[in-house]
């Protein structure tokens, strides 16, 4: 059974996706946050936080239920 996982882009991540945030991917085995970001086409280098929920995620962590992703840039503000 595929597991979707839903990545909301915070700031100016939303470049990677501007029409469809949050941006759903479908995975068909469990697979690290990373490659999840790889497959939905945003780089990881970009990516200063992640998080499900309270929980701050690792780029190792394995997805392996359907799970709702924020993602923030290295840097917020201006």
């Amino acid at each position: 059974m595929p597991i979707e996982v839903k990545i909301e882009l915070v700031g100016w991540l939303k470049r990677y996706s501007p029409e469809i945030n949050p941006v759903m991917i479908e995975l068909l085995c469990p697979e690290t946050v990373e490659n999840a970001f790889i497959k939905a086409g945003i780089p990881i280098e970009e990516i200063g936080i992640m998080k499900a929920g309270k929980d701050r995620l690792s780029p190792n962590y394995f997805i392996s239920e359907n799970i709702y992703i924020i993602a923030y840039p290295t840097i917020l503000g201006g």
